[in-house]
């Protein structure tokens, strides 16, 4: 935990002043559905622990969540809410565990960027969007972990590359 503690201070250091204004959107594509993670999601924790910012529409704490949605971690939006998994920058996976239906999310997020409501969010059309593994839906340090490098790789590291 104090690996943890210590990476995400130096994360906090390399953003600097982008760290609060940064809206980071955590999204998951199933076969047949788009779920948004909330707050107390296990990557919503570390982003908040990142001092990250959220979308209104993902900033839900887990009893709220849990009341309005049924589920303390995620919720699930159609396509006429695209809207509420903008943010500056998003990080989605497709991970599911039999492979056809990985498959079937891969193809899901393949139809996503041909959806003119889709190709309208900012972060979209910004280039913004990140595939990652589902280790994002994890628990314990070492996923937790591997969330961080993430960060550093898609926010520190991109953004060195883009203002060098």
């Amino acid at each position: 935990m104090n690996d943890y503690h210590s990476r995400l201070e130096q994360f906090q250091q390399q953003m600097g002043e982008r760290l609060k204004s940064t809206e980071v959107s955590v999204v998951r594509i199933y076969p047949d559905r788009i779920h948004l993670y909330l707050k107390d999601s296990f990557a919503g924790i570390i982003l908040q622990d990142a001092g990250l910012s959220r979308p209104p529409a993902q900033a839900i704490a887990a009893d709220e969540a849990q009341k309005g949605f049924g589920n303390p971690i995620q919720t699930s939006i159609s396509r006429e809410l695209f809207h509420q998994a903008d943010g500056d920058v998003m990080f989605v996976w497709t991970g599911e565990n039999i492979v056809e239906a990985n498959q079937q999310a891969q193809q899901k997020l393949a139809q996503l960027k041909s959806d003119p409501l889709w190709q309208n969010l900012e972060v979209v059309q910004q280039n913004q969007i990140y595939q990652v593994p589902n280790y994002w839906i994890g628990s314990g340090p070492i996923a937790a972990n591997l969330v961080i490098d993430d960060l550093f790789k898609y926010l520190v590291n991109e953004s060195e590359q883009t203002n060098a």
